[in-house]
């Protein structure tokens, strides 16, 4: 049989990225899709590093999921405008600058594992009390944990440690039954 080509049942769940491809939205919104596949079949969902590109921006996907095991799901999102995300999530004051996020999501769904990374740095408004933000969570055994850091001129302002004893399964569960004796 020939490589290049797959059986028309593996071909339906399967979705091949493997020329630049862009799209133009409104305003000029010029987004490329940058390679990638996403293969689903029976219990299995499966990116192969899909990213999204915008000018300097950039949203990468990588990972899995095979019935309940997560299998290393990545997320990054690189220099986003903050000015975007304040739009679209209509937060009142107009804001500038850039954020990075990373995060890594793995382990099983009853019991994940999370480790999260947020730098926000605004830009052109002089009346923040911060230069930079930065978020570190990390899940695991039903326990939040993180830190917070906010600078301010180049010095240490705040930091705060975040311990929370919660269940963050991925699964159906009452919002009152998430918070566990700690």
């Amino acid at each position: 049989t020939d490589e290049r080509f797959l059986p028309a049942s593996e071909l339906a769940n399967m979705v091949v990225f493997s020329e630049r491809v862009a799209q133009e939205f409104g305003d000029g919104l010029i987004v490329r899709l940058a390679g990638g596949q996403v293969v689903r079949e029976a219990e299995r969902l499966q990116f192969t590093p899909l990213r999204l590109v915008h000018a300097e921006e950039s949203l990468e996907i990588s990972g899995g999921i095979a019935g309940e095991q997560l299998q290393d799901i990545r997320l990054q999102a690189s220099q986003i405008d903050l000015a975007e995300v304040q739009r679209l999530l209509a937060l009142p004051d107009p804001m500038s600058g850039r954020a990075t996020l990373q995060v890594l999501l793995s382990g099983i769904l009853p019991a994940p594992l999370l480790q999260v990374d947020l730098t926000v740095q605004p830009e052109g408004r002089r009346n923040l009390p911060f230069q930079r933000v930065r978020v570190s969570l990390a899940y695991a055994q039903q326990l939040l944990q993180g830190h917070v850091d906010i600078q301010q001129a180049d010095q240490e302002t705040l930091n705060v440690t975040l311990r929370l004893p919660v269940d963050m399964a991925l699964t159906a569960m009452a919002p009152e039954q998430r918070l566990v004796e700690g």
